[in-house]
């Protein structure tokens, strides 16, 4: 096994708050929405996302390795009446 490093981009639309990611319980650490960790390969991580705003704000992440999209979260969306958002998703590297 061999180690590869995913880079992350988190986009929040609306009034986001705040977020969290996580892949394989690694807490990813972000800054400006940007942010990497380093996953064994090759493996199925699992992705974890958690945040807080107003119902219809949401999320887009995108895990890219080197030019190649590995994982992609297009939208989640924090439910009618409620003030956070989760999932999670698991993928390939």
């Amino acid at each position: 096994m061999s180690t590869v490093t995913v880079k992350f981009v988190v986009t929040p639309a609306g009034t986001v708050a705040s977020y969290w990611i996580s892949v394989g319980n690694q807490d990813v650490p972000l800054k400006n929405g940007q942010g990497s960790v380093n996953v064994s390969s090759p493996s199925q991580p699992l992705l974890v996302w958690h945040f807080e705003g107003n119902a219809g704000d949401s999320l887009a992440i995108t895990g890219t390795v080197g030019s190649k999209t590995v994982v992609q979260v297009k939208g989640s969306t924090i439910p009618p009446k409620q003030s956070s958002g989760a999932g999670s998703k698991r993928f390939q590297v």
